[in-house]
């Protein structure tokens, strides 16, 4: 039986994005609003709160053709 292959590493590098000033106001204030609203036992992920929020906006948006190649 072969023995299954070891992924390999992922190679991490910088991404540099360009988001419109409101939808980083709009981040700021979920992200402060959510930490605020914390309770006991509950564990508070700014990631998960900026993905809720990217995704509430970019759904808004109307979604673009792709490109022939």
């Amino acid at each position: 039986m072969p023995t299954p292959k070891r992924a390999e590493p992922v190679a991490k590098r910088a991404v540099t994005l360009r988001l419109p000033t409101d939808l980083l106001d709009l981040i700021e204030d979920e992200a402060i609003s959510d930490g605020r609203e914390r309770e006991k036992g509950r564990v508070y992920s700014p990631s998960a709160t900026i993905e809720r929020i990217l995704r509430q906006y970019f759904d808004t948006k109307p979604r673009r053709r792709s490109r022939p190649k």
